[in-house]
């Protein structure tokens, strides 16, 4: 998830296609790159986790409530993770 729009600019937000397009065209094949996330809800968590874990029992139920949310709604739509990633892990070799 990427929290910073126009701050002061906001010129570019990776997404899977921007990244192998960029990748292709300075040379780059053999391109597989990963969605890492769980989910929308496990995203969320990501970012008030650092307040939470100040407060362990708390901070169990959260993400396990996260957890439990994002699993309902990949029930509901398969491509929820691809849709919200965290970032993205990629690889690839020079042509």
């Amino acid at each position: 998830m990427f929290g910073v729009h126009f701050s002061p600019n906001d010129y570019h937000r990776f997404t899977f296609q921007l990244l192998k397009e960029d990748l292709e065209e300075v040379g780059f094949d053999d391109i597989k790159i990963k969605a890492l996330s769980y989910g929308f809800f496990t995203n969320i968590y990501s970012l008030i986790c650092n307040f939470t874990k100040k407060i362990p029992l708390l901070n169990i139920l959260i993400i396990t409530m996260c957890i439990f949310l994002d699993a309902i709604f990949f029930k509901i739509n398969k491509n929820f993770k691809k849709n919200h990633p965290l970032g993205y892990y990629f690889f690839a070799t020079k042509k």
